[in-house]
């Protein structure tokens, strides 16, 4: 998740960020890291903590 500090808007990811205000400008505020916090969010079927089935390793072996 990012906040943004002068604002408090939070957005879920980056690509919401982006949209609110325009790559341009977003790409400049997160270069400076001032107006910005990244968060980290366990709630996204990604992390290790939520979701541990990982993929199997699955061989093929072809005749």
């Amino acid at each position: 998740m990012i906040l943004h500090i002068p604002t408090g808007k939070l957005f879920v990811n980056r690509k919401e960020a982006k949209i609110y205000f325009g790559t341009s400008r977003y790409r400049k505020i997160e270069k400076e890291k001032k107006e910005i916090v990244l968060i980290d969010n366990h709630n996204f079927i990604a992390t290790d903590e939520l979701y541990d089935g990982k993929q199997e390793s699955t061989s093929y072996t072809s005749k």
